[in-house]
């Protein structure tokens, strides 16, 4: 568990999880005008075994966010297996953008508890950066998941 949060073990398909929140994610995306692209690796197309709703909420929130600050180009998830022992491995998930960036000053500070990069944003953007800590403190509980090999 992390902070009050607990996180649950329970097998899942990632592919179907991931379809599940581009359909949440891509009307907004759609609405601006702006390429979802989803890559993921092939060796992940079986189940695994994790927290999809805590998974599911990191990759919105950071989806919704990069939605906020595109103004056109793409946004781009994609999924590899990073580490490997037995059945048990680490996911990479990275999702880049083409937003309007950050400086090293604002990256330091991004995380920081009601803290917004650049309080100009706020209107703009409709947000004030509020979820990225939140997200960060799952982030960093760095749950491992259980490939589960379909026959």
């Amino acid at each position: 568990s992390t902070g009050n949060i607990t996180l649950f073990e329970e097998e899942f398909s990632l592919v179907s999880m991931l379809e599940h929140i581009q359909s949440i994610t891509e009307i907004n995306i759609k609405e601006k005008g702006i390429k979802y692209i989803v890559d993921i690796d092939k060796q992940l197309q079986g189940n695994v075994i994790g927290d999809e709703f805590r998974i599911s909420q990191i990759l919105m929130n950071i989806i919704n966010n990069a939605t906020k600050f595109t103004k056109k180009g793409y946004i781009k998830l994609k999924v590899r297996k990073r580490i490997s022992q037995s059945e048990v491995c680490a996911l990479r998930f990275t999702i880049v953008d083409t937003g309007i960036g950050m400086n090293d000053k604002v990256q330091n500070s991004l995380f920081n508890s009601f803290i917004q990069s650049d309080q100009s944003n706020t209107r703009e953007h409709k947000g004030t950066g509020l979820g990225l800590s939140i997200v960060q403190q799952l982030v960093h509980n760095q749950q491992k998941v259980k490939v589960v090999h379909s026959l």
